[in-house]
């Protein structure tokens, strides 16, 4: 045979065996956040470098931002498509808000990113962002790490800031006591607070996260500020949310405040111990090996190959598809 046209064969091929894996949104924000997702997805842009319209919401967080993951490390295995309708020939990944008819999301295979959203029903294959919601076969798959995080750059035991990242309203009303930042000014500490550039640790020392409301809308949500204080080089104080005790292993994961007290003692404690803060920065790097790009995007890997399977041998049509999907979501 022409060795051109063996070549051409052998491609043609490796198309036909493709996954075909489909992003479901609506038009409008697929307009606004992913007008350019065909050239990102074409170029194989490192999901390191892609714009913060891309993880500042959770739709473009747990639907556009997985296809840009799975494209850049399977691209030989995946066939990689953003609409504005669920297909039949694909594994369809959705956001909760779009999981209805609107979208068709009975056609195919659906993943349905459930985010901090109501329990959903409707797909067998549901995401969760935290491991206490991964029951009646829910499935528990972390949050991306935050897209070109830039670590602390100080290599000494130095401890001037205090970073919190996030609205300031969302913490707890101690943090505006002039009691407590009279504290604070008297060890020479700043308290940061960062809003809109979220990748940037370089300066922080210390990072936090604390919450104002403590109710069950907690179970919901994802360990993500964890996470990036591990991938930041940086020591966490928080107040032992759900999400973080849930996948924390020993007492140098992060360090527990409940109250104005508690907090400033961790703080000394940190500020005393130069072991201590060692300690909890070498645990965080190798913590977050669990939770890092390539570990993340291999979970979504294997589920995707696990559905491909069951979809040769499923023999569901797909009117009967369309009518269990009503059945679930009258």
């Amino acid at each position: 045979m022409n060795p051109f046209y063996l070549k051409y064969e052998l491609a043609e091929s490796r198309i036909m065996h493709k996954i075909i894996v489909n992003g479901v949104s609506n038009k409008k924000f697929i307009d606004q956040n992913a007008y350019d997702f065909d050239e990102i997805i074409n170029e194989r842009i490192n999901p390191e470098s892609i714009p913060d319209r891309y993880y500042r919401k959770g739709k473009a967080c747990w639907v556009i931002q997985t296809l840009i993951n799975l494209k850049y490390y399977y691209t030989d295995s995946l066939d990689i498509s953003l609409t504005t309708e669920a297909r039949d020939d694909a594994i369809n990944i959705l956001h909760y808000d779009d999981f209805g008819f609107k979208t068709k999301s009975w056609r195919g295979k659906t993943i349905v990113c459930q985010a901090d959203r109501p329990s959903v029903s409707g797909s067998k294959h549901i995401i969760v962002q935290n491991p206490l919601q991964a029951q009646n076969g829910k499935i528990f798959i972390p949050h991306w790490p935050q897209p070109g995080l830039k670590p602390r750059a100080k290599d000494k035991h130095e401890i001037k800031n205090i970073g919190f990242f996030g609205h300031k309203n969302a913490l707890p009303d101690f943090f505006s006591d002039q009691s407590l930042k009279a504290e604070l000014k008297k060890r020479g500490i700043n308290f940061i607070n960062s809003h809109k550039d979220l990748a940037n640790y370089t300066d922080m020392d210390i990072v936090i996260s604390f919450r104002k409301n403590c109710d069950l809308d907690l179970l919901k949500k994802p360990a993500s500020k964890l996470i990036n204080a591990w991938n930041a080089d940086c020591p966490l104080i928080c107040d032992d949310e759900p999400s973080m005790r849930a996948i924390r292993l020993n007492e140098l994961d992060y360090l527990i405040a409940k109250t104005p007290k508690q907090f400033i003692e961790a703080i000394d404690n940190l500020i005393n111990r130069p072991d201590l803060y060692l300690s909890m920065v070498l645990n965080g790097k190798n913590r977050f090996k669990e939770y890092n790009r390539e570990a993340t995007v291999n979970k979504w890997i294997n589920l995707i190959k696990k559905i491909h399977q069951e979809r040769k041998t499923s023999k569901i049509t797909g009117v009967s598809k369309l009518i269990k999907f009503y059945l679930h979501k009258k």
